[in-house]
């Protein structure tokens, strides 16, 4: 399951939580940590 928080993204596999945070010396990270909206494209990305 995702979760869109004021704090990054969160991703609960059923066991544990993993936090996306924005890393601003790393380009692949999450563009900022305040997440309003999450959305799924037809390929299934996220």
């Amino acid at each position: 399951m995702w979760f869109a928080t004021k704090d990054g993204l969160n991703r609960y596999d059923g066991y544990n939580f993993k936090v996306f945070m924005n890393d601003p010396f790393n380009p692949f990270s999450i563009a900022g940590n305040e997440v309003g909206v999450i959305f799924e494209d037809s390929k299934g990305n996220l």
